[in-house]
């Protein structure tokens, strides 16, 4: 396992671990490298610059946070070499970055995924993106997060990326004039009804971050009573 029971240090990923997570990056990588391709090519199209391309590329929670996802399974594939990975095995990061990444797949697919329909290479890497990765990754962190490693305790460092994440989204609004949904858009609902909808957003991901918790909790529970 990543990481154990009695200590939030991570150890050494079992062989077993390092292959799922490495077949797991890669598949990230893989769709989210067709996805750059894909946006810089419709962006150079629409006149813009490569530089405008990876403004919007990086606006996306789907795509910063499937980085995070490829990054976490990247440092727990190669294990302690790799750089970062002690940050990036512990816990309390696994257990934030599938939350996020859950709620990426169910934001897509309750509410996303009806405003269009993307075809070929765009399909691929959607389905990837929001649905593969989304899976593999709770599957990841089902596997290597110890019952009992992510206690209540721990609730509130679960929230420092999404909360992270909507501040950026609108300093960068601010900045460049451009949001990446509709629903946190303060240029057309202005900042009261943005500012309501990514309260909802964080409302739901304290929900869905609530059951990974609660689910470590119980089992450490049980294997107590067992």
């Amino acid at each position: 396992m990543v990481g154990n029971t009695h200590s939030s240090m991570p150890g050494r990923p079992s062989p077993a671990v390092r292959v799922f997570a490495g077949v797991a990056a890669l598949l990230g990588w893989v769709a989210l490298g067709t996805q750059l391709w894909l946006t810089v090519a419709t962006v150079l199209g629409q006149g813009r610059g490569l530089a405008m391309a990876l403004v919007v590329y990086l606006g996306f929670f789907t795509i910063l946070t499937n980085l995070l996802a490829a990054w976490v399974l990247s440092a727990c594939s190669v294990g302690p070499r790799f750089p970062g990975y002690r940050l990036a095995a512990q816990p309390v990061v696994i257990t934030s970055v599938a939350a996020a990444i859950t709620i990426v797949g169910a934001v897509y697919f309750l509410i996303l995924r009806h405003l269009w329909k993307p075809e070929g290479a765009q399909f691929l890497a959607d389905a990837a993106l929001h649905y593969l990765q989304p899976v593999l990754m709770v599957l990841f962190w089902a596997w290597v997060v110890p019952a009992g490693a992510i206690r209540w305790r721990h609730a509130p460092w679960l929230f420092v990326y999404p909360l992270a994440y909507l501040v950026y989204v609108f300093v960068r609004g601010e900045m460049v004039g451009l949001y990446p949904y509709d629903f946190v858009d303060v240029l057309k609902l202005g900042y009261p009804a943005a500012l309501r909808n990514a309260a909802g957003l964080m409302g739901a991901y304290a929900l869905v971050s609530s059951v990974f918790v609660g689910l470590k909790s119980v089992m450490f529970r049980q294997s107590f009573q067992n």
